[in-house]
């Protein structure tokens, strides 16, 4: 495997999606642990040279008004009442 280096003043770690939902819907249990037991270790490594960290999450306002019915992944999310504020916990 190629060796990679990164600058920690000039790079940023960015963590997205570490939510229960995404996790337990698009993963399987073991794979879901292996992915978050990996990003914390990434975090970790972040924290301790000082890199910026970016944390993104998913959620909408009630009624979702941010959500265009032209998007259909969201669409779904919208007619299914998922993540919503206030109902998603971030694993990570």
């Amino acid at each position: 495997m190629t060796q990679l280096s990164i600058n920690p003043t000039t790079s940023a770690l960015l963590l997205m999606d570490f939510q229960g939902f995404v996790l337990n819907n698009f993963l399987t249990p073991t794979a879901a642990a292996e992915v978050v037991s990996g990003a914390a270790k990434l975090l970790d490594a972040a924290r301790a040279n000082n890199m910026l960290t970016i944390h993104v999450t998913v959620d909408f306002r009630p009624g979702y008004p941010e959500i265009s019915p032209r998007n259909k992944l969201f669409s779904y999310l919208k007619d299914n009442g998922v993540v919503v504020r206030k109902r998603c916990l971030s694993t990570v």
